[in-house]
């Protein structure tokens, strides 16, 4: 799949939390708008899914959301010359999501051990 790219423009963004942001973005022809974790990370903006907003850790004013589905895609490396293709092809599952439904090859099992009441009694 390829992306036509356009180069970056500065953007000024506000999403209603009291500070406008200043970031890069690249200009490509894309569905949809792509936010990522490090613009998320770069001004202290923390997604609370639960309630379907956006906080911002700094001012701790909140922007309502909405929350919709997408779609994974997989990954791929660039092109079949690359030193990890072989890996790759010898083992598909690591370029998938994990879903739900996958069920583990082992019968590993992970215990947490509470001695008293649990974490949230004590909360």
């Amino acid at each position: 799949m390829e992306i036509r790219t356009y180069g970056t423009r500065l953007m000024f963004v506000d999403l209603d939390l009291g500070r406008v942001f200043k970031w890069p973005s690249i200009v490509a022809e894309v569905p949809k708008l792509m936010t990522g974790a490090g613009f998320l990370g770069k001004f202290h903006l923390l997604p609370d899914l639960k309630n379907r907003r956006l906080v911002d850790s700094v001012t701790l004013l909140t922007s309502k959301g909405t929350l919709k589905n997408q779609t994974a895609n997989g990954l791929r490396t660039a092109n079949g010359s690359s030193p990890y293709h072989c890996i790759l092809v010898e083992f598909p599952e690591i370029t998938k999501p994990l879903t739900a439904t996958t069920k583990p090859k082992h019968n590993v099992v992970h215990c947490i051990i509470i001695n008293g009441n649990s974490a949230v009694t004590r909360v």
